[in-house]
């Protein structure tokens, strides 16, 4: 399966580089959000963390864009625990781990034509390539850290409603849904919420 995801998502990528020769438009965007992950078994306890993205997009038809981008998020979960010593010192032990990731998505989305020009709704999806970094610490008396690493592959669906307010400049929020599908530590579900500020080139 993984092995299909892979070549799925190296062939939208070479897609995106047959677009890019005949766009018509181009255009940068900053995107700045939360992630917040859905509570399953390998989640539950996270909290929502931040959002960075960097994206460039391609517009080959009046209905029809493409996106590249890449961009950071990370959340973490906190436990505590007690013990007493014999002497009745109580020790209050926090576990933290945190979750870092950096998603490269590629994305295809149909712009939906609507009766007014003071906005653009679009709806698509698209495959993405996660890079994960995880750490824990322990505090009591003392802190330890560890560190680890992995990758996944994910899916996601997403949603936008974008404002001109100049002829080069765009303001939008957008939502996305992801599955990533990884080992137990990098299998996520959550949605991702952006603003977004456009710049057409």
């Amino acid at each position: 399966m993984k092995k299909y995801v892979t070549g799925m998502l190296i062939s939208v990528v070479l897609l995106f580089v047959g677009v890019n020769a005949y766009a018509e438009g181009t255009s940068l965007a900053l995107k700045f959000g939360f992630f917040i992950p859905r509570a399953t078994s390998s989640t539950s306890g996270f909290s929502s963390g931040l959002n960075y993205e960097g994206a460039i997009g391609f517009r080959p038809h009046t209905n029809i864009g493409a996106e590249f981008s890449v961009g950071t998020f990370s959340s973490s979960s906190k436990t505590s625990s007690t013990s007493t010593s014999t002497n009745h010192i109580t020790t209050i032990t926090t576990s933290t781990l945190t979750t870092s990731a950096i998603p490269i998505l590629a994305t295809i989305k149909f712009i939906l034509p609507v009766a007014y020009e003071a906005f653009e709704l679009s709806l698509g999806g698209g495959l993405g390539y996660y890079l994960f970094t995880y750490s824990s610490s322990n505090e009591s008396n003392t802190t330890s850290t560890s560190l680890s690493s992995n990758s996944s592959l994910g899916y996601h669906v997403v949603s936008a409603i974008e404002v001109p307010v100049t002829s080069g400049f765009l303001l939008g929020v957008e939502g996305r849904w992801t599955y990533i599908d990884g080992d137990f530590m990098s299998r996520w579900f959550g949605l991702t919420v952006n603003g977004m500020f456009k710049f057409l080139l």
